[in-house]
Order: C-alpha cells, then structure tokens, then sequence
C-alpha cells in the first residue's frame, strides 16, 4: 500500500471515528465490545470502522517492546 497519499485523498474522519480513534489511543487492546458500549453503535459498526480506518492508512494497530526488558542496552 502506497503510504503517500496526495491533498485530494485525505479523508475527513467524522466523529464516530475520531471517537474510536481517541479510545483506541488510550488503550489499543480495548474489546470492540466496550467500544461499541461506550459509543453506542454495534459491534459490528467498530469492527468495519477500524478497518477502514485502517485499510485507508489512518488507524494502526502496534505493539511496542520496551527494549530494556528484553535486555537491549539504550
């Protein structure tokens, strides 16, 4: 997937994504479940969100090592 995208192709994220987006930030191993609880939308609704967002490479998922518990010296 190309990452560089031109003006014309940024998408505007309306508030339920922004919402998603502000949650996921927060803890990025929050259950679609409590997602769709706290926003009030399904499931269902969340789960095709966060793929859109990011097939559309807007949202990414990552898991980050802590390089000193896995003894690499900083």
């Amino acid at each position: 997937m190309d990452q560089i995208m031109e003006f014309n192709e940024y998408r505007q994220l309306d508030e339920l994504d922004r919402q998603i987006a502000v949650l996921l930030q927060e803890n990025a191993r929050m259950p679609f479940t409590r997602i769709a609880d706290e926003l009030g939308v399904t499931e269902r609704t969340i789960r095709s969100r966060v793929a859109q967002m990011q097939e559309d490479g807007i949202l990414s998922l990552v898991g980050v090592v802590n390089p000193i518990k896995v003894g690499l010296n900083v």
